[in-house]
C-alpha cells in the first residue's frame, strides 16, 4: 500500500508550475514536512540537491523567487495606447515610447505606450499620473509566485520570504490563504546549538 505522506511528493512532481529548481526545493521541503527529515543550514541542504558552484545559493534563489508578490503586465504587442478623437478605442499603431502608469485606486501598473505622433500626449500622461499620487498608494494584489504554497497551505510563507529578502513586501491576496500555523525554523550553520533548517514548528514557537 502507498504511504499517503507520499501523495504531496505526486502532486509536486505532477504541478507544471513547480518545475527545476523549485521542484526540486519542494522535495526536500515534503521530505522535512512529512517524513521528519532534517538537516542544519542550506550549506547542508544544497549540495544534496545540486552539484556544480554554489547549490546553497540556488536553493536560496528558488524559495526566493516563488515568493508571492506582485508583478505588472507585459506590453505585448508594445502598440500606441493614446485615445482617438474622430473613432473609439486607442492609435494602435507600433509605440517608440513604451512605460506604466499606475492605476491609484488599485496600485496596478497598466502600460502606456506612444507612437512618433503621440509623443506630447505620453509625456503630459505620464506626468499628470505621477501628480495624481495618493500619499498613501493601495498595494495591488498579488498575482505571481506562490506555487509552493499550494502545496503547503499550513507553513508560514510570508515569514519565510521576509528571512530568505528583507525587501520582501506582502500584497493582499483576491482569495484568502489559510491562516498558518506551522513555521519553517532556520538554522544558520554556525555553533553546535543552531535549530536545524527545514525543523517544522508550531506557528508563534521561538
Amino acid at each position: 500500500m502507498t504511504d499517503v505522506r507520499g501523495a504531496r511528493i505526486v502532486r509536486l512532481l505532477e504541478d507544471p508550475a513547480v518545475t527545476g529548481d523549485l521542484l526540486l526545493a519542494g522535495l526536500a521541503l515534503a521530505a522535512a514536512y512529512d517524513f521528519g527529515w532534517q538537516h542544519r543550514s542550506f550549506a547542508k541542504i544544497g549540495p544534496l540537491l545540486w552539484s556544480g558552484t554554489d547549490p546553497t545559493w540556488r536553493l536560496r534563489r528558488a524559495l526566493s523567487g516563488d515568493a508571492r508578490t506582485y508583478r505588472p503586465p507585459g506590453w505585448g504587442a508594445r502598440c500606441c495606447t493614446a485615445p482617438m478623437i474622430r473613432r473609439s478605442g486607442t492609435c494602435g499603431q507600433p509605440a517608440s515610447a513604451n512605460g506604466y502608469i499606475t492605476d491609484w485606486d488599485t496600485g496596478e501598473l497598466v502600460h502606456c505606450g506612444a507612437c512618433s505622433r503621440h509623443q506630447d500626449w505620453w509625456w503630459r500622461t505620464r506626468a499628470a499620473n505621477r501628480a495624481a499620487r495618493p500619499d498613501v498608494p493601495p498595494l495591488p494584489y498579488a498575482n505571481h509566485g506562490g506555487a509552493l504554497r499550494a502545496h503547503f497551505p499550513r507553513l508560514d510563507w510570508p515569514r519565510l520570504w521576509r528571512r530568505l529578502d528583507s525587501r520582501w513586501v506582502e500584497h493582499p491576496e483576491g482569495q484568502a490563504w489559510p491562516k498558518p500555523d506551522l513555521t519553517v525554523i532556520f538554522g544558520d550553520d554556525e555553533g553546535g546549538g543552531a535549530v536545524p533548517l527545514l525543523s517544522v514548528v508550531p506557528a508563534g514557537a521561538p
